[in-house]
C-alpha cells in the first residue's frame, strides 16, 4: 500500500516540471532545467541509502521515517512558496527577472489534438524507444533494490 501511495505521488513529478520549465524558464535554459531533475532523480537512490545508515546508526530506525518525513515537509514548502505561480505574477519575482524570463519563454497556446496511436503502434522506432525505456528501468530497479 504504501508503494502504491508513494507512486502516485511520484507520479506527476515529470509532467509537473515540464510544466513548470515552461512557465519558468526560457527557450535556451530548459534543457538545462530539465536535465538537473533528471539527474537528480537517479542521482538521490544513490545518495539516500548512505544518508539513510547513518542516520539509523547515530539516530536509531525511526528518526530515519522522521528526519527524511521533515526534510521532504520543508522541501514542499519552499517548492510551494517559490513556485506555485507564473512568474509574471509571483511576489518575489522583480521586473528585470520577470522580463528576461519572459523575453524568449516559449508558451504555444494551441488546441488539443488526440495522439496519433495507430501511426505510433505501427512505428518501429516507437516500439525500439519504449524497449530501451523497460531496458534501462529494470537495470536501474535491479540496482536500486
Amino acid at each position: 500500500m504504501v508503494r502504491f501511495l508513494f507512486g502516485i505521488g511520484e507520479g506527476p513529478m515529470f509532467p509537473a516540471n515540464a510544466v513548470f520549465n515552461t512557465n519558468w524558464f526560457r527557450r535556451d535554459e530548459k534543457a538545462r532545467a530539465s536535465s538537473a531533475l533528471l539527474a537528480g532523480s537517479y542521482f538521490g537512490p544513490v545518495i539516500a541509502p548512505i544518508v539513510t545508515v547513518y542516520i539509523y546508526q547515530y539516530f536509531g530506525w525511526q528518526a530515519v521515517f522522521y528526519i527524511f518525513g521533515l526534510i521532504g515537509i520543508i522541501i514542499a514548502g519552499v517548492w510551494y512558496v517559490i513556485a506555485r505561480d507564473y512568474p509574471e505574477i509571483h511576489k518575489l519575482v522583480n521586473e528585470q527577472e520577470k522580463e528576461y524570463i519572459l523575453e524568449d519563454r516559449e508558451i504555444v497556446e494551441t488546441a488539443k489534438v488526440r495522439a496519433p496511436w495507430n501511426t505510433f503502434l505501427k512505428s518501429y522506432r516507437f516500439w525500439a524507444l519504449g524497449l530501451q525505456y523497460f531496458v534501462v528501468l529494470y537495470i536501474i530497479t535491479f540496482f536500486l533494490v
